[in-house]
């Protein structure tokens, strides 16, 4: 259909410039401007639209790879690692053989776990460039995640040969460490987890076997009955006996048990300290099922759940707080830093801090309602903006609610 003469007059009235010239918009060059702006996802639709009109101008293709990885990135901050992986898996089909963008798909694969995926990545980086330290790195951990300790101390060596900063420093040697002491474990299946341990009688490993099984079948019906759902893989349990422990450990020197993918335990002298141990194991366990669960959980909601499945009182907690024995911390230092803090009084009162907090949020609500919480802020939603969505509350206000004034 034509337009009658007077709108097509208009048209050309509004189209023209002051020196009568057509003014045509450039959609490669408006998405270029917007990727210097910082306004990725306009530049992707407006370099997208260029690459519609001319399928074959490479630059537009390399522009598009450019605004796409940038809007990846910004995603993978925000901790959307699923559309983050989208933006980086279309910026390499844009620009194909790129080094930085055959990392980035390698990495978020890493992220959400797709090892299969990621190793294949890192192997085509390591094509781009042989002995690239950082693909060295990632396989290394994937084959730590596979339970090959050997082949992840190779790795971690090659790659601290290759990289002078010393990032690969501590993992090249922890990994020779769990190397020497894990090369020789034995595994065990016990229904969803899968034990390992040190053979021999002078290490008296198998003898607390049947109770640590006990113990692993009680947690496993808490924590089902409390999450309402069971890992897809194996939970792996590693146990050390005394003295083994000490020379693998990354934990912190107080702690007898922790969590990096599996759940280790020192048995130590187990049979004079069968509570203290039965505590640990559960309360590592919850970090192995959040995990499963819910990725990257900010550390206030795990070492609160962590504490809860433990059976820590809230009501010593709490009379902590009423006496003046601790000091509550500000929210800002409460969800972003107690966990990394070398000052025993903010760790101390964000752990009491966080099993309050997190009995409350548990308690609150249904199991649901606790569980579509936890999926929001797994997701990259901020902690205070998922609560108020899903239990139509102020933080503060659970924050106070949970947390005894003096």
């Amino acid at each position: 259909m034509q337009l009658p003469l007077a709108c097509r007059s208009a048209l050309l009235v509004f189209a023209l410039g002051a020196g009568g010239v057509v003014a045509q918009s450039d959609p490669h060059r408006d998405g270029v401007a917007a990727i210097q702006a910082k306004q990725y996802e306009k530049a992707i639709r407006l370099l997208e639209h260029a690459h519609s009109l001319k399928p074959s101008r490479v630059d537009t293709q390399r522009q598009l790879a450019v605004a796409l990885s940038h809007r990846g990135s910004q995603l993978h901050n925000a901790r959307m690692f699923e559309e983050s992986l989208h933006c980086f898996q279309r910026a390499d089909r844009m620009w194909p053989g790129q080094l930085n963008l055959v990392m980035s798909v390698g990495v978020l694969h890493l992220e959400l776990k797709q090892l299969v995926d990621a190793k294949r990545r890192f192997e085509a980086v390591l094509e781009l460039e042989p002995g690239n330290a950082r693909a060295l790195g990632n396989l290394a951990r994937i084959a730590a995640e596979q339970d090959d300790v050997v082949k992840a101390a190779e790795l971690y060596e090659r790659a601290r040969k290759r990289d002078s900063s010393g990032r690969y420093e501590q993992h090249a040697q922890k990994y020779a460490r769990h190397a020497e002491v894990e090369s020789e474990f034995k595994s065990l299946r016990h229904g969803m987890f899968e034990i390992q341990y040190p053979t021999g009688r002078e290490y008296g490993v198998e003898k607390a076997l049947p109770v640590i099984r006990s113990w692993l079948n009680q947690a496993l019906r808490d924590l089902r009955r409390d999450l309402g759902r069971m890992p897809q893989k194996p939970v792996k349990i590693v146990l050390y006996a005394k003295g083994q422990y000490q020379h693998v450990s990354s934990a912190k020197h107080w702690a007898k048990a922790y969590f990096d993918g599996k759940v280790r335990l020192d048995l130590g002298d187990w049979e004079q300290k069968r509570d203290t141990l039965k505590d640990n194991l559960r309360h590592e366990l919850a970090h192995a099922f959040l995990e499963s669960f819910y990725p990257n959980l900010p550390s206030w909601l795990h070492e609160g759940y962590a504490q809860l499945v433990e059976g820590r009182s809230l009501d010593v907690a709490r009379t902590l707080f009423r006496r003046g024995r601790l000091s509550a911390l500000d929210i800002e230092t409460f969800v972003d830093k107690f966990a990394d803090s070398n000052d025993e009084r903010i760790v101390g009162a964000g752990y009491a801090q966080s099993l309050l907090v997190v009995a409350h949020l548990r308690d609150a609500r249904t199991p649901r309602e606790f569980a579509r919480l936890l999926g929001k802020i797994s997701k990259g939603m901020e902690s205070g903006k998922a609560v108020r969505e899903v239990y139509r509350l102020d933080f503060s206000t659970v924050f106070q609610a949970a947390v005894p004034s003096r």
